[in-house]
This record gives C-alpha cells, structure tokens and sequence, in this order.
C-alpha cells in the first residue's frame, strides 16, 4: 500500500498538481523493491493511455525532477549493455528505471516481500537520466519524421482533393452555366421564334383580310372551276355540288386565289396520311375537309406547305404565282390523261 508518510512529505508538497498526479499514479506499479519499468513511452502506454494531456515529454521531465529532488532514481542500462534474468522465459530486462525511496511508496507492515527482477542502480552498469533516454529520443524522432511524411502526404491528398473538388465544381459550374446559358437560348429563340411566328400568322392575318378586301366576290363559274379541279386531283371524288360544299369553296375563294386553292389541293392529296395510310384507314383528303366552313382555314395551311416543299416560301407573290400555275396546268394534264386511260380500260 501507499506510504502514509507521503502526506507529509515536504518533496512530494513541492510538486507541481500534474507531478503529483504523476507521482502518485506511478506507486500502485512499482514492484517490492520500489523498481519500475521507466521507459516514458512504456509509462504512457500502461499508465496514462486515457490522458492525453501527459505526453512521453512530461513524463520524463517529471522523473527528471523525482530523480533530482530525491523522490528517486532515474535511470537507464549503459549503452552497449543488456540484462538477461535467468528466470526461463524472460529474455532481457527493459534498459530505462526508476526507484522509489522506500520512504515516500510503499509500507508492508509484515507482509512478505517478493523479491525484485529488475537490477538496482549501479554506478558500474547504469548512468542517470539527466537527458532522454537513447530508445526515446530515437523513437521519437521516428515517429516525428514519420507524422512528418504523414502530414505530408496527407497535405498531399488534401491538395489533389481540393483541386478535384474544385476542378468538378469548376466542371459542374460550366455545366451548369453552358445548360443555363442554353436554356436562356432555347427559351429566347422559342420567345423569338414565337414573336416571329406570331407576327408572321399577324402578317398572314392582314395579307388575307386585305385579299378580302381586294378579291371580287366569286361567282359560280369560279366556284365550278374549283370543284371540277378537286374531282380530279382528290382521292375520294366528290360527285355532288352541294350547297354546304359551295358556301365553303366560295368562302375560300374570298381569301385565296384560284391557283392558291389548287395549288393547296394538289399538296394535300400527295399527304399519304391524307390519302389513307394511317392507323384508321381513313381518306381525309376529301372537299369537305377542304372546305368546312366551320373548321380553321385549311387551304392556308397547305399552301404554306406547298411554298416549303418547293421551295418558294421567300419568292415574290408574283414569282410563287408563276410556279404554281406552271405545276397546276402540267398536273392537270397528267390527271386527265390517267382518267382517261382508266376509263377506256374499265370500259373494255
């Protein structure tokens, strides 16, 4: 057990709280003889592991002060030297120790003492631990040089991760700007091409009211002209001149010229949708679809369809004209020699 004496001792009294808290944490190790392993990275590791605050270098400053206050012997094996103890088993004894005065550690009070393994201090054999032990400092500046590499390379790492990090969000940021810079630039050719689109059908709005204004009113030689020409340029042949069919040809007729109107069927009727070939079967290119009164104008629709597929969408009016009576005139020819034929071979 701890000597009572240590209470009063004017040594230990002199000692700083974290020497005394050294000191006294050292007792309850030391062997009958008041020896004890003192290697500070030994007294670390065994003693204060769960106090990080006392580090190798306080330890043996502290045993430095023991050693020269005479709380005890600091000492360590002469270099070059080793301790064997003939007990089997034990190879070498360790080469750093300190030793308790008797006085300030341990009383018996007649309990049986063990004899010590570790050797006393002898002047032959042993030198004071007035500097760091060898083992120490050697271990030290390894492990200095070692958290030294360590830093190093974690600075290392750290800079190659900072600068990957920093090249992704570089490469993210310039994602991120390109596809938002293009979505700026989809978004205004959309609102662009809208403006342009809403100006264009504006333009087309006040092109057709001025042709109202302009155009005659059709009569029905017009009207007949334009339902002969859909007999023979649409799929489903219409037979009969009814008067919905007439109020729609000349409605068209107030807005399009003839050669608009054809031009605009004969595009129409080259759809192979229009003609049939489609999910339903169905023909759409029919006069009514043409002419319903009640429906958005389609005769425009397809004759923009027609500029575009010829080609024409930015000639004159004149020059559109033009090329569209030259197909009309060529494609009426064509038709009515194939009508023939037909005709002569259904009759045969």
């Amino acid at each position: 057990m701890i000597a009572r004496a240590i209470s009063t001792s004017r040594k230990v009294a002199g000692l700083s709280d974290q020497e005394a808290l050294i000191f006294t944490w050292l007792i309850p190790w030391i062997d009958d003889d008041c020896r004890m392993e003192a290697d500070p990275e030994i007294v670390k590791a065994r003693i204060f592991p769960l106090r990080p605050e006392i580090t190798q270098e306080i330890i043996h400053k502290s045993l430095i002060k023991f050693h020269q206050i005479g709380l005890g012997i600091y000492y360590q094996t002469t270099p070059g030297l080793v301790y064997h103890y003939t007990r089997p088993g034990v190879v070498s004894l360790p080469s750093v120790y300190f030793e308790f005065s008797n006085k300030n550690a341990q009383t018996f009070h007649g309990i049986k003492k063990i004899p010590s393994i570790l050797p006393s201090y002898d002047p032959l054999h042993h030198v004071w631990c007035s500097a760091a032990p060898e083992r120490m400092f050697k271990l030290n500046k390894m492990k200095l040089n070692k958290m030294k590499l360590n830093d190093k390379s974690q600075k290392d790492k750290d800079n190659i991760n900072k600068k990957n990090k920093d090249n992704i969000n570089k490469k993210n940021k310039d994602n991120i700007s390109k596809k938002g810079k293009d979505n700026i630039s989809k978004k205004g050719k959309d609102n662009i091409s809208k403006k342009g689109k809403d100006n264009i059908s504006k333009k087309g709005k006040d092109n057709i009211s001025q042709k109202i204004r302009d155009l005659p009113n059709p009569n029905d030689e017009s009207v007949n002209d334009i339902f002969k020409f859909c007999q023979l340029a649409l799929p489903s042949i219409p037979t009969e001149l009814s008067t919905q069919r007439k109020c729609g040809i000349e409605k068209s007729l107030k807005i399009h010229k003839p050669w608009e109107i054809k031009l605009a069927t004969m595009e129409c009727q080259n759809s192979d949708f229009m003609k049939g070939n489609n999910e339903n079967g169905k023909v759409y290119a029919t006069i009514d679809y043409m002419f319903n009164r009640q429906r958005e104008d389609k005769v425009l629709k397809w004759l923009e369809s027609a500029f575009e597929t010829l080609g024409i969408q930015n000639k004159t009016h004149e020059d559109k004209e033009k090329k569209a009576i030259e197909l009309i005139d060529s494609f009426i020819e064509k038709r009515t020699k194939e009508r023939l034929k037909s005709n002569e071979l259904a009759s045969n």
